[in-house]
């Protein structure tokens, strides 16, 4: 399989509120050939139970202990295909 053509990368801290609702509104696009790297960056909300909830071959979740958004962001972008 190839590489996506675009990698999305999210990082998300205590997101509960929003984070569906970002995931939702990127799997929605017409364009397809892409991936979501999420790094969950050590949420104490519920977070991560939201996230298990999305099922699409497209998102890969990144569970770490907190490390704020820089290095978050550095961690999901060595993952990003």
């Amino acid at each position: 399989m190839n590489p996506p053509k675009v990698s999305v990368l999210i990082c998300a801290y205590n997101a509960q509120q929003t984070i569906l609702n970002c995931i939702e509104s990127i799997l929605r696009q017409s364009f397809s050939d892409f991936e979501i790297v999420l790094v969950n960056d050590g949420s104490t909300d519920l977070t991560s139970q939201i996230l298990s909830t999305v099922n699409d071959e497209r998102l890969r979740v990144f569970e770490v202990s907190h490390r704020g958004i820089p290095k978050a962001l550095n961690y999901g972008l060595n993952h990003c295909e």
